[in-house]
């Protein structure tokens, strides 16, 4: 009897926000019993966030996302300006992090984005200038536009297989940009994706053959400073390809 009645006890069972501002907000909304409480079972019935959690000045931290289990979704600015927020927990139930999502979350300092994340939209981490690094998994087809531009301490990238496309600015203005992993699937860059000031000093590409890369997709500092790594039977094809040939060094180091 006790173990049939396991899940139901763990659904009513309220959340413990490590945030009292975010609990505050979360029970001015989405506490449906209205008994000064969250549940468990009260947050997965949640679908959307909309934009009321955006331009807060007080929360800080906001793990127990990760129990809206009903979001498939983040919403269009939905933690946008929240500047001091510093972690956030997004569930394995999220497909997509929607326009400006995160935009200048200044403090935010790592987040993870789920395997079930097939779709980021533009400028989602736009001014993070926190974040130190970001995994984008295989499951993501495009990193759009200004996804990542002006994350100022950003300084490792790596991204899973899957990942084909980089269009505008994805990775603009992070002038602590230091080492960006590509995978084998990539095949396009877009104009201004690496325009970094900064000590870009490695890049790995694992394709064979060299992606397209529009004119300016590289600063002419990552092009004159930055390691190009490439596989050991391609890298005269890199020397060779437009928006390649111009980096000065590239070193065949991978055995495909």
């Amino acid at each position: 009897m006790l173990l049939s009645l396991l899940p139901v006890l763990a659904a009513a069972q309220a959340i413990d926000f490590a945030c009292d501002n975010v609990k505050r907000i979360c029970i001015a909304h989405w506490d449906a019993d209205g008994d000064g409480q969250l549940s468990m079972a009260e947050a997965s019935r949640v679908t959307a966030l909309g934009t009321r959690l955006a331009f807060s000045k007080s929360m800080k931290s906001f793990d127990e996302l990760q129990h809206f289990t009903g979001l498939t979704k983040i919403d269009s600015a939905a933690f946008s300006d929240d500047y001091h927020l510093q972690s956030v927990v997004i569930p394995p139930s999220v497909t997509t992090i929607g326009p400006r999502a995160f935009w200048s979350c200044i403090s935010l300092e790592h987040v993870t984005i789920p395997p079930t994340v097939s779709r980021l939209e533009e400028a989602c981490f736009y001014h993070c200038k926190s974040l130190a690094d970001i995994t984008v998994p295989g499951s993501v087809d495009t990193i759009p536009e200004q996804a990542f531009m002006w994350c100022e301490h950003l300084c490792d990238v790596s991204m899973g297989m899957g990942v084909r496309v980089l269009l505008s600015q994805a990775f603009a203005e992070c002038e602590q940009l230091q080492y960006v992993s590509l995978p084998s699937t990539v095949e396009y860059i877009g104009e201004g994706a690496f325009q970094v000031p900064g000590s870009l000093r490695q890049l790995s590409v694992k394709a064979k053959v060299p992606p397209k890369a529009t004119a300016g997709c590289f600063s002419r500092y990552v092009l004159g400073n930055t390691i190009l790594m490439v596989p050991a039977e391609s890298r005269q094809a890199y020397r060779q390809a437009p928006g390649w040939r111009d980096f000065r060094y590239v070193t065949g180091n991978f055995e495909v």
